[in-house]
């Protein structure tokens, strides 16, 4: 969507409002008073009237569709290593594109763009800049850790983009750039400053309800006016669960009153350990200092002591850790 004065949303020039976190959390806390009140004052702070809501931010950007869709990769260009695929077909025609196939997309489409010869005599250049700087911020942004100098190179590279995406528009590629993800780049410096380098946040975790409340409701419509049909069928589905959930209950003997509190987003966290270490008989002091585990002994001295007196509470563990050498 443009805005008002014909700034386009994937221009860097975009006006940038950030929402008021306390107008919105003063909003979601009238879900329990007033509902057309609190519908209201969600639609006033720009967010949709949803209880418990939550936001995620894509895993990784990826490079713009008039890159994908420039060219035809053949066999004679690309790569013979095993590792690499070949798309024989060319890419123009795939659709759904996984995210292991934009991987290998991007690591011959620059080579393959370099030096090509563009209608109309237009300057190659700026189309190996453009492909250039989106294909270097998608790297910069899987970056396990960041520092100041590394977020200024993603800016950068982001900047390099749009100084130069106008070739896909000469080529007639695109006709404009209003394209939300596009929109959305812009925001990754902040938020990798607020949430921490991308591979902490992405969209797998509700991947999994895509099959549920999606496909699996699709399925049970006769492909006619679904949205309805399949909105009825998840009501129905959920119905059932309540009542399955009742009658368990019920049976069980149990017919206190309970408090339930609403699903929330909590992650149960749980340690895997591998089976077969590359390291092995490691003594404590280097596990202190080459790992950095500074509380490593004082932990297993309470882990020795819970193991031997289960009962004991967090105060007791740690008097009874502290008396313990390992």
């Amino acid at each position: 969507m443009a805005s008002g004065d014909g700034v386009e949303l994937g221009s860097p020039h975009f006006p940038v409002n950030l929402r008021d976190l306390n107008a919105i959390l003063a909003a979601l806390s009238l879900v329990d008073e007033d509902y057309d009140l609190w519908r209201r004052a969600c639609q006033e702070c720009g967010i949709k009237p949803v209880f418990k809501p939550f936001w995620w931010i894509s895993r990784t950007p990826t490079y713009s569709n008039p890159s994908r869709r420039m060219c035809c990769i053949s066999s004679t260009r690309a790569s013979p290593k095993p590792q690499h695929r070949l798309f024989l077909n060319g890419i123009s025609h795939l659709s759904r594109v996984s995210g292991t196939e934009h991987n290998q997309i991007c690591r011959f489409l620059l080579g393959i763009v370099i030096g090509i010869q563009l209608p109309g005599n237009l300057n190659n250049g700026r189309l190996t800049r453009a492909i250039r700087g989106i294909l270097d911020f998608l790297y910069l942004a899987q970056y396990p850790s960041h520092t100041d100098q590394t977020l200024v190179l993603l800016d950068d590279a982001l900047t390099r983009f749009h100084d130069n995406k106008d070739i896909f528009l000469d080529l007639g590629i695109r006709s404009n750039f209003n394209l939300p993800k596009l929109h959305s780049f812009r925001h990754y410096v902040h938020m990798i400053k607020m949430y921490g380098t991308t591979d902490n946040y992405n969209t797998e975790y509700t991947e999994r309800l895509h099959i549920d409340l999606t496909k699996d409701a699709y399925r049970a419509t006769n492909h006619k006016d679904e949205y309805s049909q399949m909105t009825l069928w998840l009501e129905r589905r959920e119905k059932i669960l309540w009542h399955d959930n009742f009658v368990k209950w019920r049976l069980v003997g149990d017919l206190a009153s309970q408090e339930r509190s609403p699903p929330d987003m909590d992650y149960r966290r749980a340690i895997k350990m591998t089976k077969h270490p590359t390291v092995k008989r490691v003594p404590l002091d280097r596990i202190v200092q080459d790992y950095g585990a500074t509380f490593f002994t004082a932990a297993l001295a309470r882990y020795v002591v819970g193991r031997n007196q289960p009962g004991s509470n967090f105060t007791q563990l740690m008097l009874a850790g502290s008396g313990i050498r390992v």
